[in-house]
């Protein structure tokens, strides 16, 4: 009866951790496939806009159909630069402001559809419904001389259709539209 027990046992334990395996790959496969529905997470610091999402590449520049849009490239102490997204529905963005030296500066107002990842003077979307027109401000520095800024950013209209580098074009102030 020990051995009928200890085979039992056996069977038991390996149809739990079956169980256990099942339920983990069907938990994490659904963390995936929503992506980040509450915006890209702080390591996206880290990649220069480029998403961590393993077996995909960004698409090429030239397919890239969104209208992005800075009303100046260039602050001066305390200025607001306005930040225009639009175009074909998209589900995420992250977008990084920064220097002639690659380096984050400033810091963006957060909205009602935004989160900040102030640690690299960065902003992405909040809530994974899909996204059309989107505006962000950004403020520079109090303490800056002034300078170039450049708007990077990575638009996701799905797990693995994306664009990344995508810099916003300057507009003349009569050019932007809100």
């Amino acid at each position: 009866t020990s051995r009928k027990f200890c085979k039992y046992y056996s069977i038991m334990l390996l149809r739990s951790s079956l169980a256990l395996t099942c339920v983990c790959v069907i938990v994490l496969g659904v963390q995936w496939a929503q992506g980040f529905p509450n915006g890209a997470p702080v390591e996206a610091c880290i990649y220069q806009t480029f998403p961590n999402h393993p077996g995909t590449k960004a698409l090429p520049s030239q397919s890239f159909q969104h209208e992005f849009v800075a009303t100046s490239g260039t602050y001066g102490s305390g200025s607001v630069i306005d930040v225009h997204l639009n175009g074909p529905r998209f589900r995420g963005f992250f977008i990084q402001a920064i220097d002639d030296n690659y380096k984050p500066i400033g810091y963006f107002v957060e909205g009602k559809h935004s989160k900040l990842h102030n640690e690299c003077s960065a902003i992405t979307h909040r809530g994974k419904g899909p996204k059309k027109d989107m505006s962000f401000r950004w403020v520079a520095p109090h303490h800056a001389a002034g300078g170039n800024v450049y708007f990077r950013a990575t638009i996701l209209e799905e797990y693995d259709k994306y664009w990344s580098k995508v810099f916003a074009k300057v507009l003349r102030p009569q050019q932007f539209f809100h």
